[in-house]
């Protein structure tokens, strides 16, 4: 029987590190919104593993594939999405150390949320 070998088809070692950077950029993507430092970990380690693809591949002109250059696309992704949420949470408790910065309407709406939580507490609790 002819038995199908992966191993020997060009190109194929590449191949799993160009898809290993394609779940790294996925989980990273994933990661982003949840733990800072895990999607820029994720991302480092997809981009190495894009550009460790391309060195393992067999052919004479060594070039990424397309599933490296999206591991790539999604981990460059990865990696601005994490550095965007770690500059919002740090944006948003900055705002809120200072709430003298805070716009005219946004005090208002503060105090009348308060003055109704004290009717409700009045009603409810005599």
């Amino acid at each position: 029987m002819n038995e199908l070998n992966l191993s020997q088809t060009p190109g194929f070692k590449s191949e799993r590190f160009a898809m290993c950077s394609v779940v790294a950029g996925v989980v990273g993507m994933l990661c982003a919104c949840c733990c800072f430092p895990s999607g820029i970990v994720c991302a480092a380690v997809g981009i190495v593993c894009a550009i460790l693809s391309k060195q393992r591949d067999e052919r004479a002109k060594k070039a990424f594939t397309g599933t490296a250059i999206t591991g790539i696309v999604l981990c460059v992704i990865a990696a601005l999405l994490t550095f965007a949420m770690c500059y919002m949470i740090i944006l948003y408790y900055e705002i809120l150390a200072h709430p003298e910065n805070w716009p005219p309407y946004v005090s208002d709406a503060i105090e009348r949320s308060r003055a109704i939580m004290e009717q409700m507490e009045k009603i409810y609790n005599p």
